[in-house]
């Protein structure tokens, strides 16, 4: 699916400065996928960082290549090559910030423009069915519905139910609606950075990831 040819006009009306003048984040541009495909692991973060030097009204539409050798992005690339298959990667918010507390006060301060992010994020979840689903970020571990309250009442969010699968050992997406539906879910922590996995959790993952694709005959 091409993300800038089916989403793009939207995007770029939801990233107007002028639409929210008091999110000084939408002055910094987005980046979000170019492209997403199916039949891949997708690995979801919450948003692509601000580094230093990176210009201001940037709008960014890309996908970070299969060997890159980017920090944030190599460890996908290793995961990936183990279990002999693609990657893929997306953010459920395109705003570039490094601080994750910056993005936690807008829940407070702009709740309506997270929500219609989120909406859209979602859309294009539901186009292309990956093979299974790696969250790296508890942020976006919570938007995609898993700290929701027993009641249904609390932390919605992006609306996906999980339940835990005893023969995988891992979650499966369990909404009858949606195309996700019965797609494992390894909630894990960054992959790279000061918070990282160590080295062996992350032999771990790469070997419990590569075993659930064996069982649902991905691989």
């Amino acid at each position: 699916m091409n993300v800038e040819t089916e989403y793009g006009t939207r995007i770029k009306k939801l990233f107007d400065p002028k639409s929210n003048p008091d999110i000084k984040q939408l002055s910094r541009g987005f980046a979000v996928n170019k492209t997403l495909e199916s039949e891949t692991i997708l690995f979801v973060g919450i948003n692509p960082s601000y580094r230093k030097n990176d210009q201001n009204h940037k709008e960014s539409f890309w996908n970070p290549p299969q060997d890159s050798d980017d920090p944030y992005f190599k460890k996908y690339g290793e995961l990936a090559n183990r279990c002999k298959t693609r990657w893929s990667h997306i953010d459920l918010l395109g705003l570039r910030e490094t601080k994750q507390d910056a993005l936690k006060k807008l829940e407070k301060t702009h709740l309506g423009f997270i929500h219609e992010h989120l909406k859209l994020t979602k859309e294009m979840l539901e186009a292309k069915k990956p093979l299974v689903i790696v969250v790296t970020d508890t942020v976006a571990r919570k938007y995609l519905g898993k700290e929701r309250s027993k009641d249904g009442s609390k932390n919605v969010w992006m609306g996906y139910e999980f339940e835990f699968d005893d023969d995988l050992g891992t979650d499966v997406i369990t909404n009858k609606d949606s195309i996700l539906r019965g797609v494992p879910v390894f909630f894990s922590s960054m992959l790279s950075g000061q918070r990282a996995l160590d080295n062996g959790s992350f032999q771990r993952l790469c070997w419990h990831v590569k075993e659930v694709l064996t069982k649902t005959g991905s691989l």
